[in-house]
C-alpha cells in the first residue's frame, strides 16, 4: 500500500500480498551472486545457490531491476536498519528469510539492526514478560504453549475446561470469525475481563470489569525497547478494578502468600527475573536506556526450499480483489472504536483500493461499493490511494459495522473479495 514515508523513500517497491518472503529471498539470491567470494565459504548460505532472482521476484510481483536496485543499496551501504511490520511476522517463511538477509549482512561486515514495527500498544512489553506460546520472560526458550487459534482448536475438540481473555475480543478480530464464534461456545467455561463489552465479553460466562490504561499504575515498553512510567490519572469508574487488583485478589485466593501486592512490587520481580529490565528504575518519568533486542542470531539450519513456500495471492482484476486488513491510522484494534472523539474523525468505514481500480470500478472518492467474500458482504464507502498496488483492497479491523474478519478463513491473513458499486 501506499504510505507517506513514500514522499522520503529512495525506493518504493510494491510487492503480492503474502510475498514478502520471496522478495528477501531474491535480494538475499542477488546479494549472493555478488558477493560469492566473501559469502560462499559460510554454510548457512548453501541453500541460497537454489534460488532463481528472476522467479522469485515475479512470485512477488516485482521486477528483476527492483530486486537489483534493493541489493545495489545494501551492498553500499555500510549500517542496516530493518523495519518488519506484523504482515511479514505472520508469516514464518518471511521470518526465516528475513534471517537469512540479516545473516548475509553481518557476513558482509555491515552493521544491523531489526526493528519489528508491532501493531499493539505494549505488545512488546507482553512479550519481554514471556506472554507469548513460543518463549517465556525475556525471550528465554521454554516449552511450547497454545496460542490463540490452537486454544480455540482445543475447545472445538471439547479439550479447553476454562478459557480466561484479558483485554482482547477474539470473536471481533480473529481471522476466522464464525469457526472463533462456535470455539468460543464450546469453551466449558469463559473468563472475559475488559473494560468495554465486547463481542466476546458478549459470549462470556463471567465478565471482569477492568480499568483503561489511564486508570492504572505500570509502565509500557515502547517499540525500540524503551520503557516509559505510566501512572493512574483516574480511578475505574463503578466496580471496575484495574487488571493488576484481579490478578492479585485472584492469585491470593488460590495461593497462599501470592506476591505482589502493587506495581512498584511487581516491578521489582520483573527487574529480578529479567536481565533486560535490570538497570530500570520505575521512578523515572522515561527511561533512555533500551532493554535488550528481540530477534536473536539463529544458525539457519532451517533454511531449506522445502520450508520457504509462500502463501501468495494472485491479483486478478476485473473486480476481484485480494482483501487486507489492519490497523486504521487512528485506530487500533477494536478498543478505540469505544472513542467517541476517534469515530468523528475517521468517519464511516472504507474500503482502500488504488487509482488503477477505482477507474476501472468507475467510483470515485466517498461513493458507496458492495465487499463481498466468504459469505458474507458489507457496504462502504471507497477511499481511492494513489500509489497502491492494483488488485489489493485494504479494510480496516476495527470497524463494527464492517468486521473485516468476516471476510477471511483460518491459516490466512489475507481473503479474495469482490467489490461493486452500491
Amino acid at each position: 500500500r501506499a504510505m507517506k514515508l513514500d514522499s522520503s523513500a529512495l525506493l518504493k517497491i510494491r510487492h503480492n500480498p503474502g510475498s514478502v518472503g520471496a522478495m528477501i529471498k531474491a535480494v538475499s539470491a542477488e546479494l549472493y551472486s555478488k558477493n560469492s567470494k566473501e559469502l560462499g565459504s559460510v554454510e548457512t548460505f548453501g541453500a541460497i545457490e537454489g534460488f532463481n532472482v528472476k522467479e522469485l521476484a515475479t512470485l512477488a510481483g516485482v521486477t528483476e531491476a527492483d530486486i537489483k536496485a534493493i541489493a545495489k543499496k545494501l551492498g553500499e551501504s555500510r549500517s542496516v536498519t530493518l523495519f518488519t511490520g506484523t504482515d511479514l511476522m505472520r508469516y514464518k517463511e518471511g521470518i526465516l528469510a528475513l534471517r537469512l538477509l540479516r545473516d548475509m549482512l553481518l557476513s558482509l561486515k555491515k552493521k544491523v539492526n531489526i526493528l519489528p514495527m508491532l501493531d499493539r500498544a505494549n505488545q512488546r512489553g507482553a512479550w519481554d514478560m514471556g506472554v507469548h506460546p513460543n518463549f517465556g520472560p525475556g525471550f528465554e526458550k521454554t516449552e511450547k504453549g497454545l496460542g490463540t487459534e490452537a486454544m480455540l482448536e482445543a475447545a472445538m475438540e471439547g479439550n479447553l475446561d476454562t478459557l480466561y481473555v484479558v483485554g482482547e475480543d477474539i470473536a471481533g478480530l480473529f481471522p476466522d470469525a464464525t469457526f472463533a464464534e462456535i470455539a468460543l461456545r464450546k469453551t466449558g467455561y469463559l473468563v472475559v475481563q475488559d473494560s468495554f463489552m465486547t463481542e466476546t465479553a458478549k459470549m462470556a460466562d463471567l465478565v471482569l470489569p477492568s480499568g483503561e490504561f489511564t486508570e492504572k499504575r505500570g509502565t509500557l515498553t515502547n517499540q525500540e525497547g524503551r520503557v516509559h512510567n505510566i501512572g493512574a490519572l483516574l480511578s475505574p469508574p463503578g466496580e471496575a478494578r484495574t487488571d493488576h487488583e484481579i490478578f492479585y485478589e485472584l492469585g491470593s485466593a488460590l495461593i497462599n502468600g501470592f506476591e505482589g501486592e502493587d506495581a512498584e512490587s511487581v516491578f521489582e520481580k520483573i527487574k529480578n527475573n529479567i536481565k533486560s529490565y535490570s538497570h530500570i528504575d520505575m521512578d523515572f518519568s522515561q527511561n533512555e536506556e533500551k532493554c535488550g533486542c528481540m530477534i536473536t542470531k539463529g544458525n539457519g539450519n532451517e533454511l531449506t526450499m522445502g520450508t520457504l513456500v509462500e502463501e501468495t495471492h494472485e491479483l486478478k482484476g476485473g473486480g476481484s480483489f485480494t482483501l487486507m486488513t489492519g490497523n486504521h491510522l487512528l485506530h487500533s484494534g477494536r478498543l478505540s472504536s469505544n472513542s467517541e472523539i476517534l469515530n468523528s474523525l475517521s468517519g464511516e468505514a472504507t474500503v482502500e483500493i488504488s487509482a488503477e481500480d477505482g477507474e476501472g470500478l468507475g467510483v470515485s472518492p466517498g461513493d458507496k461499493v458492495v465487499v463481498s467474500g466468504n459469505g458474507f458482504e458489507a457496504t462502504v464507502s471507497v477511499r481511492i490511494k494513489n500509489g497502491s498496488k492494483s488488485g489489493v483492497a485494504f479494510l480496516p479491523e476495527h470497524y463494527t459495522k464492517a468486521p473485516a474478519n468476516r471476510f477471511l478463513e483460518r491459516n490466512s491473513a489475507m481473503a479474495q473479495v469482490t467489490i461493486r458499486p452500491a
